[in-house]
């Protein structure tokens, strides 16, 4: 699966996002809405409110990481982090990436459509590429909270991928 085309929508709260999304997309009209489960967490509760207020067949759906695991800005449900914007009933599922596939991504996303993204970007766009693989026809948005600027001296984007393999759980993300 490839990324065919990408839409930006900016906006400083989950509703000007919305908004900034709902001009391109509500015609065609939005499967699914991804986004890491972060702290905040606002602006996926806000923009998926406001998306299913436009579209109640809009998927929401949070991305975490295996409890344990080390993808920086993520946290997981699993581990008791909740936190108290966090509306679960309007969550319409969940999907768990690891660090190597966060890493991976974040690489592809740079590499491939020019986006310096962080690491729980990379998580959402892994969830996203496994969601859109299900998915017959549909439009995906994808909030991506993070740059790759405080990863520069990891060695992210230049070592071999079987070195970071080998430094993942020994190291802090951020």
């Amino acid at each position: 699966m490839t990324v065919t085309g990408l839409g930006v929508a900016v906006g400083g709260t989950g509703v000007g996002v919305a908004v900034g999304c709902g001009a391109a997309w509500p015609a065609a009209g939005v499967s699914t809405l991804s986004a890491g489960v972060r702290e905040p967490v606002g602006a996926l509760m806000g923009v998926g409110r406001r998306l299913k207020e436009v579209n109640p067949k809009t998927k929401v759906i949070a991305i975490v990481p295996h409890p344990g695991e080390m993808i920086d800005g993520l946290r997981s449900l699993d581990e008791g982090f909740i936190p108290p914007i966090l509306d679960v009933k309007l969550l319409d599922g969940r999907m768990v990436v690891d660090s190597k596939d966060s890493f991976l991504a974040t690489r592809e996303l740079t590499q491939k459509e020019g986006i310096f993204a962080g690491i729980s970007s990379g998580a959402v766009m892994h969830g996203v590429m496994k969601i859109a693989r299900k998915m017959e026809s549909g439009n995906i948005v994808a909030l991506l909270a993070d740059n790759g600027w405080k990863y520069l001296s990891t060695g992210l984007w230049t070592k071999d991928i079987s070195q970071l393999e080998n430094e993942i759980d020994r190291k802090v993300w951020w």
